[in-house]
Protein backbone atom coordinates (compact mmCIF):
# COMPACT_ATOMS: atom_id res chain seq x y z
CA UNK A 1 0.00 0.00 0.00
CA UNK A 2 1.35 3.45 -1.11
CA UNK A 3 0.49 6.91 0.45
CA UNK A 4 1.06 9.89 -1.77
CA UNK A 5 0.73 13.04 -0.52
CA UNK A 6 0.27 16.40 -2.85
CA UNK A 7 2.21 19.49 -1.16
CA UNK A 8 0.11 22.58 -1.05
CA UNK A 9 2.06 25.29 -2.56
CA UNK A 10 2.07 28.77 -3.16
CA UNK A 11 0.55 31.05 -5.48
CA UNK A 12 3.48 32.06 -7.31
CA UNK A 13 4.34 28.71 -8.44
CA UNK A 14 1.40 29.00 -11.31
CA UNK A 15 3.88 31.27 -13.34
CA UNK A 16 6.62 29.21 -12.17
CA UNK A 17 5.41 26.02 -13.72
CA UNK A 18 5.14 27.72 -17.07
CA UNK A 19 8.79 29.35 -16.99
CA UNK A 20 10.39 26.07 -16.56
CA UNK A 21 8.26 24.49 -19.06
CA UNK A 22 9.56 27.09 -21.02
CA UNK A 23 13.42 26.17 -20.43
CA UNK A 24 11.76 22.19 -21.30
CA UNK A 25 10.86 23.68 -24.73
CA UNK A 26 14.36 25.59 -24.87
CA UNK A 27 16.62 22.25 -24.33
CA UNK A 28 14.73 20.75 -27.75
CA UNK A 29 12.72 23.04 -29.63
CA UNK A 30 12.94 21.55 -33.28
CA UNK A 31 12.25 18.14 -31.48
CA UNK A 32 9.02 19.31 -29.08
CA UNK A 33 7.40 21.12 -32.35
CA UNK A 34 7.96 17.66 -34.40
CA UNK A 35 6.45 15.61 -31.38
CA UNK A 36 3.45 18.48 -31.53
CA UNK A 37 2.95 18.22 -34.90
CA UNK A 38 2.74 14.06 -34.57
CA UNK A 39 0.25 14.84 -31.86
CA UNK A 40 -1.59 17.46 -34.13
CA UNK A 41 -1.76 15.34 -37.07
CA UNK A 42 -3.12 12.03 -34.90
CA UNK A 43 -5.92 14.42 -33.13
CA UNK A 44 -6.77 15.94 -36.32
CA UNK A 45 -6.81 12.67 -38.17
CA UNK A 46 -9.27 11.13 -35.29
CA UNK A 47 -11.11 14.11 -35.18
CA UNK A 48 -12.30 13.56 -38.57
CA UNK A 49 -15.27 10.50 -38.14
CA UNK A 50 -17.14 9.81 -35.18
CA UNK A 51 -15.97 6.64 -34.69
CA UNK A 52 -12.12 7.43 -34.81
CA UNK A 53 -12.97 10.45 -32.52
CA UNK A 54 -14.37 7.84 -30.01
CA UNK A 55 -11.34 6.25 -30.38
CA UNK A 56 -9.28 9.39 -29.10
CA UNK A 57 -10.72 9.84 -25.96
CA UNK A 58 -9.11 6.21 -25.30
CA UNK A 59 -5.74 7.22 -27.09
CA UNK A 60 -5.66 11.21 -25.86
CA UNK A 61 -4.47 10.12 -22.10
CA UNK A 62 -1.45 7.42 -23.72
CA UNK A 63 0.16 10.01 -25.85
CA UNK A 64 -0.01 12.38 -22.66
CA UNK A 65 1.96 9.54 -21.10
CA UNK A 66 4.26 9.88 -23.52
CA UNK A 67 4.62 13.42 -23.55
CA UNK A 68 5.69 12.92 -18.95
CA UNK A 69 8.20 10.34 -19.85
CA UNK A 70 9.40 12.42 -22.50
CA UNK A 71 9.47 15.33 -20.83
CA UNK A 72 11.33 13.20 -18.25
CA UNK A 73 13.94 11.80 -20.73
CA UNK A 74 14.93 15.07 -21.85
CA UNK A 75 15.76 15.95 -18.14
CA UNK A 76 17.71 12.74 -17.51
CA UNK A 77 19.13 12.14 -21.13
CA UNK A 78 18.98 15.97 -22.23
CA UNK A 79 17.83 14.43 -25.57
CA UNK A 80 15.01 13.37 -26.90
CA UNK A 81 13.15 11.81 -30.38
CA UNK A 82 10.11 11.93 -32.01
CA UNK A 83 8.92 8.56 -31.44
CA UNK A 84 9.18 9.49 -27.34
CA UNK A 85 5.49 9.96 -27.86
CA UNK A 86 4.86 6.92 -28.02
CA UNK A 87 7.12 5.71 -25.14
CA UNK A 88 4.21 4.71 -23.02
CA UNK A 89 1.92 2.54 -25.04
CA UNK A 90 4.29 -0.64 -24.61
CA UNK A 91 4.13 -0.60 -20.22
CA UNK A 92 1.31 1.77 -19.68
CA UNK A 93 -1.14 1.77 -22.52
CA UNK A 94 -4.13 -0.68 -21.19
CA UNK A 95 -4.15 2.11 -17.68
CA UNK A 96 -3.30 5.10 -19.75
CA UNK A 97 -6.05 3.87 -21.96
CA UNK A 98 -8.81 3.45 -19.15
CA UNK A 99 -8.18 7.31 -17.97
CA UNK A 100 -10.10 8.25 -21.25
CA UNK A 101 -12.47 5.30 -20.49
CA UNK A 102 -13.41 7.13 -17.15
CA UNK A 103 -13.42 10.47 -18.62
CA UNK A 104 -15.69 9.87 -21.40
CA UNK A 105 -18.00 8.28 -18.86
CA UNK A 106 -17.90 11.77 -17.04
CA UNK A 107 -18.39 13.75 -20.19
CA UNK A 108 -22.04 11.46 -20.89
CA UNK A 109 -22.74 11.98 -17.21
CA UNK A 110 -22.22 15.43 -17.17
CA UNK A 111 -24.66 15.45 -20.55
CA UNK A 112 -27.45 13.61 -18.52
CA UNK A 113 -27.08 16.36 -15.60
CA UNK A 114 -27.64 19.25 -18.04
CA UNK A 115 -30.24 17.47 -19.99
CA UNK A 116 -32.03 17.10 -16.43
CA UNK A 117 -31.66 20.16 -15.88
CA UNK A 118 -33.28 21.37 -19.29
CA UNK A 119 -36.02 18.67 -18.30
CA UNK A 120 -36.69 20.16 -14.67
CA UNK A 121 -36.81 23.77 -15.99
CA UNK A 122 -39.01 22.94 -18.67
CA UNK A 123 -41.31 21.30 -16.05
CA UNK A 124 -40.85 23.85 -13.81
CA UNK A 125 -42.27 26.36 -16.29
CA UNK A 126 -44.66 24.58 -17.09
CA UNK A 127 -46.05 23.83 -14.01
CA UNK A 128 -46.15 27.68 -13.98
CA UNK A 129 -48.39 28.01 -16.58
CA UNK A 130 -46.10 28.65 -19.46
CA UNK A 131 -45.64 27.87 -22.76
CA UNK A 132 -42.23 26.50 -22.86
CA UNK A 133 -41.59 27.45 -26.77
CA UNK A 134 -42.95 30.93 -26.06
CA UNK A 135 -40.62 31.22 -22.81
CA UNK A 136 -37.49 30.16 -24.77
CA UNK A 137 -38.23 32.59 -27.93
CA UNK A 138 -39.00 35.46 -25.46
CA UNK A 139 -35.27 34.60 -23.97
CA UNK A 140 -33.69 34.30 -27.51
CA UNK A 141 -35.54 37.98 -28.47
CA UNK A 142 -34.30 39.59 -25.42
CA UNK A 143 -30.62 40.23 -25.73
CA UNK A 144 -30.21 40.61 -21.69
CA UNK A 145 -32.47 37.28 -21.01
CA UNK A 146 -30.32 35.76 -23.58
CA UNK A 147 -26.89 36.43 -22.28
CA UNK A 148 -28.01 35.47 -18.22
CA UNK A 149 -29.67 32.12 -19.81
CA UNK A 150 -26.43 32.11 -21.47
CA UNK A 151 -24.21 32.34 -18.56
CA UNK A 152 -26.17 30.00 -16.56
CA UNK A 153 -25.84 27.11 -19.23
CA UNK A 154 -22.03 28.04 -19.27
CA UNK A 155 -21.50 28.17 -14.85
CA UNK A 156 -23.49 24.89 -15.06
CA UNK A 157 -20.69 23.46 -17.77
CA UNK A 158 -17.84 24.80 -16.03
CA UNK A 159 -19.26 23.76 -12.52
CA UNK A 160 -19.49 20.02 -13.95
CA UNK A 161 -16.44 19.61 -16.46
CA UNK A 162 -13.68 21.31 -13.72
CA UNK A 163 -13.92 18.72 -11.08
CA UNK A 164 -13.02 16.13 -14.32
CA UNK A 165 -10.41 18.19 -16.13
CA UNK A 166 -8.82 18.14 -12.45
CA UNK A 167 -8.94 14.59 -12.14
CA UNK A 168 -7.31 13.97 -15.56
CA UNK A 169 -4.65 16.92 -15.10
CA UNK A 170 -1.81 14.34 -13.23
CA UNK A 171 -3.57 11.32 -13.83
CA UNK A 172 -1.05 10.12 -16.96
CA UNK A 173 2.01 11.14 -14.63
CA UNK A 174 0.94 9.12 -11.85
CA UNK A 175 0.42 6.41 -14.04
CA UNK A 176 3.66 6.44 -15.71
CA UNK A 177 5.96 7.62 -12.32
CA UNK A 178 4.00 5.63 -9.90
CA UNK A 179 2.35 2.79 -11.70
CA UNK A 180 -0.90 3.18 -9.80
CA UNK A 181 -4.16 2.36 -11.40
CA UNK A 182 -6.17 4.59 -13.59
CA UNK A 183 -9.08 5.48 -11.10
CA UNK A 184 -6.93 6.11 -8.24
CA UNK A 185 -4.25 8.51 -10.51
CA UNK A 186 -7.90 10.60 -11.21
CA UNK A 187 -8.77 10.81 -8.01
CA UNK A 188 -5.26 12.02 -6.39
CA UNK A 189 -4.84 14.37 -9.46
CA UNK A 190 -8.27 15.69 -8.34
CA UNK A 191 -7.56 16.52 -4.73
CA UNK A 192 -3.39 17.45 -5.92
CA UNK A 193 -5.33 20.22 -7.75
CA UNK A 194 -7.83 21.13 -4.91
CA UNK A 195 -5.33 21.26 -2.92
CA UNK A 196 -3.49 23.97 -4.72
CA UNK A 197 -6.23 25.99 -6.22
CA UNK A 198 -4.89 29.09 -5.85
CA UNK A 199 -1.62 28.42 -8.06
CA UNK A 200 -3.69 26.82 -10.44
CA UNK A 201 -5.89 29.71 -10.51
CA UNK A 202 -3.06 31.66 -11.08
CA UNK A 203 -1.74 29.49 -14.03
CA UNK A 204 -5.19 29.36 -16.02
CA UNK A 205 -5.17 33.06 -15.69
CA UNK A 206 -1.33 33.32 -17.29
CA UNK A 207 -2.39 30.67 -19.66
CA UNK A 208 -5.78 32.08 -20.98
CA UNK A 209 -4.07 35.22 -21.96
CA UNK A 210 -0.90 33.49 -23.67
CA UNK A 211 -3.45 30.86 -25.58
CA UNK A 212 -5.17 34.34 -27.27
CA UNK A 213 -1.83 35.77 -27.59
CA UNK A 214 -1.07 32.38 -29.37
CA UNK A 215 -3.53 31.68 -31.70
CA UNK A 216 -3.57 35.35 -33.08
CA UNK A 217 -0.45 34.56 -35.68
CA UNK A 218 -2.41 31.73 -37.59
CA UNK A 219 -2.04 29.95 -34.42
CA UNK A 220 2.00 29.97 -35.39
CA UNK A 221 2.09 30.16 -31.41
CA UNK A 222 0.57 26.83 -30.48
CA UNK A 223 4.18 25.18 -31.78
CA UNK A 224 5.40 26.41 -28.59
CA UNK A 225 2.84 27.18 -26.08
CA UNK A 226 1.17 23.31 -26.28
CA UNK A 227 4.87 21.98 -25.57
CA UNK A 228 5.44 25.22 -22.96
CA UNK A 229 2.20 23.63 -21.25
CA UNK A 230 3.17 19.65 -21.21
CA UNK A 231 6.30 21.06 -19.40
CA UNK A 232 4.64 23.08 -17.52
CA UNK A 233 2.65 19.46 -16.17
CA UNK A 234 5.74 17.79 -15.53
CA UNK A 235 7.32 20.42 -13.24
CA UNK A 236 3.96 20.82 -11.67
CA UNK A 237 3.99 16.90 -11.04
CA UNK A 238 7.44 16.82 -9.73
CA UNK A 239 6.56 20.07 -7.39
CA UNK A 240 3.48 18.78 -5.89
CA UNK A 241 4.44 14.51 -6.03
CA UNK A 242 8.13 15.20 -4.91
CA UNK A 243 8.26 11.93 -2.34
CA UNK A 244 6.38 8.99 -2.49
CA UNK A 245 6.26 6.73 0.79
CA UNK A 246 5.68 3.01 0.37
CA UNK A 247 5.80 0.07 2.36
CA UNK A 248 6.49 -2.36 -0.85
CA UNK A 249 10.28 -2.63 -1.81
CA UNK A 250 9.34 -4.52 -4.93
CA UNK A 251 9.83 -2.39 -7.84
CA UNK A 252 10.09 -4.93 -9.91
CA UNK A 253 5.88 -5.50 -9.90
CA UNK A 254 4.61 -4.56 -12.61
CA UNK A 255 0.79 -4.76 -11.83
CA UNK A 256 -0.72 -1.15 -11.23
CA UNK A 257 -0.61 -0.11 -7.23
CA UNK A 258 -3.27 0.97 -4.83
CA UNK A 259 -3.01 3.96 -3.39
CA UNK A 260 -4.44 5.74 -0.42
CA UNK A 261 -4.69 9.61 -0.90
CA UNK A 262 -3.57 11.55 1.94
CA UNK A 263 -6.01 14.01 3.08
Amino acid sequence: MSVLDPKRLPTAYGLRWLEQGLLLYKKAPIQWVSIFLVWLALHLLLSSHVLLTFFLYFLAPVLTGGVMLTCDKLIKDNTIVVTDLFSSFAEHGRELSRIGAYYLLGLIAIAILLFLFGVIVSSIAKFMGLDVQMWLSSILNDEWRLRVFLMVIISLSLLCTIPLFMALWFSPALVVFQKIAAKEAMILSYYACLYNIRPFTYYGVIVSVLLIVAILPFMLGLLILIPVIWGSIYVAYQDIFPIVKSDNTNSSDSNPKRIVVAI
